[in-house]
């Protein structure tokens, strides 16, 4: 993706520099058919400084805004490798509690069968302790995926300013 936008601002870039050389070129060519005074190069120049200051301002805006757009894109790369980190940190928890639950279910009805034998108890309030670790971490864990997930959100809202930004200049400079 990085690499299609930097090659679009290449484009825009390309695309300016031509147009101003072939505004340029017209415009020397049609001056060059009567003959010119002092007055008439003085304003030619200064036209060409305008347009080179022009090109030069949108090639520095282009560049800038390209940069930014790199810059953010390894923000969203970052923060969707955390989420993806998170993910797979909650996977396990699950399915240890999963686990845990159906262990303590079992227990529990074993327990009720042998009526109320003292080590399926202890083993049962083991259980349930590491049950409660458990979903503490899942808490953590799911509290840490949503403000990534905001984050994401957020990073993602400034790219797409950025890309819009570089649209409306891509727009003004094949307009001229």
């Amino acid at each position: 993706m990085a690499n299609r936008w930097v090659l679009s601002a290449i484009g825009i870039a390309a695309v300016a520099t031509v147009g101003l050389a072939t505004g340029l070129s017209a415009k020397t060519q049609f001056q060059r058919q009567a003959p010119a005074t002092l007055d008439d190069l003085l304003s030619e120049v200064k036209g060409l400084r305008a347009d080179i200051g022009q090109s030069s301002a949108a090639t520095i805006k282009t560049q800038l805004l390209v940069a930014r757009l790199q810059v953010e894109e390894q923000r969203i790369n970052g923060i969707a490798k955390q989420i993806a980190d998170v993910d797979q940190q909650l996977a396990p928890v699950r399915q240890s509690m999963a686990m845990m639950t159906a262990d303590m279910k079992r227990l529990d009805e074993a327990r009720r069968s042998t009526n109320n034998d003292p080590d399926l108890a202890e083993r049962i309030d083991q259980i349930k302790s590491g049950l409660d670790n458990q979903q503490r971490r899942e808490r953590e864990l799911a509290g840490q995926e949503a403000n990534l997930a905001q984050q994401y959100a957020v990073e993602q809202s400034c790219w797409s300013d950025f890309n819009d930004r570089l649209d409306v200049l891509e727009r003004s400079l094949t307009t001229r």
